[in-house]
């Protein structure tokens, strides 16, 4: 077997110790026993505490153990679980539970100016609940709702089609706040005594009024309450409409008080996704659900099976969010007061919703409230695209939650280039052709090196079977007889392999770009429903295989029969039997190439002759056809013969 035949078998072979590896791996995840079981271990993962301790638990993000003063970070304190949470938006909650359960989160000795926070009691009870309004809010992309209670969004639906995510074999707009408690209300509570006891000290209820394209949240005084709270909410910006702004103002509620250790936070969800995961090895994984935190200016990613009462982080916070492969919510300030300001970010389940939804919670560092302080706080809740969370300049490394994988430059290369090519002629999938088109002009020189060098390999056929007939028992004499034959002609035994290992990078990075653009997330070709998943009808993963056999066929071969039917067969099958799993736009994309790829090795088959070759110094000349064998033998008989006469 030749050198260039032994590297391309080792390749194959390769894939399938990787195919078998994916399917294997996914076979683990599917298995409900194990430790990645989704959804339904990252709930148990937070315990609830039981119903006899409700009553004395610690408001939502108020720490419960004695803090170190010198550890910035304390032990966790209990995320609700199991606790009654209040139903649907418009429906009026209960004094006990109107203040959902929140992440708790580490409060040092210092930020506080206490050495200690002891475990806190239950909020105060509301006398009567109010009834809830709610303010729409809309533009181009997006229709919103705020509510009266804690300002929350409540809903936050996406207006792109094909954004739309079906229920009950229905489509409908995408919510990114389709929770109990909507996304980024506001919540704060003080430490009112000398215990420790936490009560709630801010309005639960906003009067709501419009003005221009603002919303105004007045807070509405209700006992207990010592802080006076007015917000302002705002949509969109020219560059990016998933946008939110959001101002706080805080007062003290009577003039000249202080109050202290106050604790405010806010906080973005998504529900769990409605399919299970469907991805694996081999195909982009839609249905993952990730935690982040930027700390510090660096991006910590938690996986939701991941997810604990110690995924916290302390220090500098950018930005909190929760994100799947295809949008992202997250918030954080548009301008930190103080700049050096160390504040937490807290993920967790919340299991006592039906979906559960992944929570990642802003916690501001306790401060004390002597007069108005003002908090700016952006948002971004739409998909992941890198445009739109560049825009976001204030929410710095935004961008970082689109995950290309070590192939990053390469796949925001390509991006760039099919965008350019979508401007063009506003088909995704005729942007992908022209992206091959493009790749296969530039590796043509390339290209054309390597043609060349397996055709001189093909030529050189007859010499190599007489060499390897010749020294058949002696290696050593056979293997240097074959390298002084390719040192003669300039032949490169690897050079027919080289465009193919340049391929697999651009393969790889258009698999995973494929897997984490939401420029191509439902987008539609020809048959194919999504170039983001695998064909449903398998036809083009087919018509590969197919095109591949005749690639194969038509391409010059130095392996003998035996070796050759392995590459003619094995290989399309092998490509035929990956395309099934990968997306049907890189499925378009290898098809493309094979296709430009048949049709040059057909011009160089017509127009370019077998270059003319002789055997190397110190070897057999190649042997020479039968008949005229015989003939010469013959007539060397015959003279023999005359002379004997």
């Amino acid at each position: 077997m030749s050198t260039n035949s032994r590297l391309i078998v080792a390749v194959v072979l390769s894939l399938g110790v990787v195919l078998a590896f994916g399917l294997l791996g996914d076979l683990w995840k599917d298995d409900p026993g194990s430790s990645g079981g989704g959804a339904e271990v990252a709930g148990a993962a937070a315990p609830a505490p039981d119903a006899a301790s409700v009553a004395t638990a610690a408001p939502p993000g108020v720490p419960s153990a004695t803090v170190a003063e010198t550890a910035p970070v304390v032990s966790p304190a209990p995320v609700a679980a199991e606790v009654e949470v209040p139903a649907a938006p418009a429906a009026p909650v209960s004094a006990q539970v109107e203040v959902p359960a929140a992440p708790a989160a580490p409060v040092s000795a210092t930020e506080a100016g206490s050495a200690s926070a002891p475990a806190p009691a239950a909020p105060p009870a509301a006398t009567s609940p109010a009834q809830e309004r709610r303010e729409k809010l809309e533009n181009g992309a997006v229709t919103a709702l705020v509510s009266s209670r804690r300002g929350a969004l409540v809903s936050w639906k996406l207006k792109e089609p094909r954004f739309d995510e079906t229920v009950a074999g229905g489509r409908v707009p995408l919510d990114l706040a389709a929770t109990v408690d909507g996304a980024m209300g506001l919540y704060c509570y003080q430490a009112a005594d000398v215990q420790g006891n936490y009560a709630d000290v801010c309005p639960d209820e906003y009067e709501l009024r419009r003005e221009g394209e603002v919303v105004v949240l007045e807070g509405v005084p209700r006992p207990g309450a010592r802080v006076r709270v007015r917000q302002t909410l705002q949509l969109g910006t020219p560059d990016n409409p998933y946008v939110v702004r959001r101002s706080i103002f805080l007062a003290p509620a009577a003039a000249g008080q202080v109050v202290q250790n106050l604790v405010l936070w806010t906080s973005v969800a998504h529900p769990a996704l409605r399919e299970k995961s469907s991805g694996g090895f081999f195909s982009p994984a839609a249905n993952t659900q990730n935690g982040l935190c930027r700390v510090n200016g660096e991006l910590g990613r938690t996986e939701r099976e991941d997810v604990s009462s110690g995924s916290r982080s302390h220090g500098s916070i950018g930005w909190v969010g929760v994100e799947d492969m295809y949008f992202l919510s997250a918030l954080g300030f548009e301008k930190k007061d103080p700049p050096n300001r160390r504040d937490f970010c807290v993920l967790d389940v919340l299991g006592a919703e039906d979906r559960q939804p992944l929570r990642a919670t802003l916690q501001f560092a306790p401060m004390d409230l002597s007069g108005e302080r003002v908090f700016e706080l952006v948002g971004h809740l739409g998909p992941k695209s890198l445009d739109l969370l560049r825009s976001v300049a204030v929410l710095g490394g935004l961008d970082e939650a689109v995950d290309f994988g070590w192939f990053g430059p390469l796949c925001i290369v390509m991006l760039r280039i099919m965008e350019f090519f979508y401007s063009l002629v506003s088909i995704w999938g005729v942007a992908i052709i022209l992206l091959t088109v493009l790749v296969k002009l530039v590796l043509l020189p390339l290209t054309h090196w390597s043609t060349m060098s397996m055709r001189r390999m093909s030529a050189l056929k007859p010499l190599l079977d007489e060499i390897n007939e010749k020294y058949k028992d002696d290696k050593a004499r056979k293997n240097q007889a074959v390298m002084d034959l390719y040192r003669t002609h300039k032949v490169n035994p690897l050079g027919g392999c080289f465009p193919l290992l340049l391929q697999m990078p651009i393969w790889i990075a258009l698999y995973r770009m494929l897997g984490a653009s939401t420029e191509l997330y439902h987008v539609s070709f020809l048959y194919l429903p999504d170039l983001t998943r695998a064909d449903p009808y398998y036809v083009l993963p087919v018509v590969l295989g197919i095109s591949m056999f005749v690639q194969q066929k038509m391409t010059p071969t130095t392996v003998d029969s035996a070796q050759a039917k392995v590459m003619l067969y094995g290989m399309p099958i092998m490509f035929t039997v990956f395309m099934l799993f990968l997306p049907s736009g890189l499925n378009l994309y290898i098809f493309t190439n094979t296709l430009l790829s048949i049709a040059q090795q057909q011009i160089y088959n017509r127009l370019v002759p077998l270059p003319a070759v002789h055997a190397a110094k110190g070897t057999a000349p190649a042997p020479k056809p039968a008949a005229a064998a015989d003939t010469a033998a013959g007539g060397e008989r015959r003279g023999r013969s005359r002379r004997k006469r």
